[in-house]
């Protein structure tokens, strides 16, 4: 049994389910776990390479540094040029709040589901993984 923290759901299968994000994408919740655990260790452990890779996705022409990029593709967020795929795309939109470096928090992505105090839980996290 799969319980995931941003629905609140429990599912035999976390392939069988989506869940629509805040910017009104579909996406399946499988990924959405993904990516939010990728964007929750960033925000936790390595706030730079966070904010500049939320800077990269609004403005693809910034230059960031290749240990950014490789770190962010390690996650799956993004290739080695630092284009996202479309399903980081959505859950960043969705869950990242704020466009500057001191402002930048990280949501639950879900609308309409159970609230997530804050990105802190992240031994909740990595203890579904």
């Amino acid at each position: 049994m799969f319980h995931n923290p941003f629905t609140g759901k429990a599912s035999n299968s976390v392939l069988e389910t989506h869940v629509k994000l805040k910017n009104g994408a579909i996406e399946p919740e499988y990924r959405v776990y993904m990516i939010m655990c990728a964007l929750t260790l960033l925000y936790k452990y390595n706030r730079t390479a966070f904010t500049d890779l939320m800077t990269k996705l609004h403005h693809p022409e910034q230059v960031i540094s290749q240990k950014t990029l490789y770190l962010g593709m390690m996650l799956g967020l993004n290739d080695a040029t630092g284009k996202f795929n479309k399903s980081s795309k959505n859950v960043i939109l969705s869950s990242v709040s704020g466009t500057e470096t001191h402002n930048m928090t990280l949501e639950n992505p879900v609308a309409s589901a159970h609230p997530v105090a804050s990105p802190e839980p992240i031994s909740i996290l990595v203890s579904k993984l």
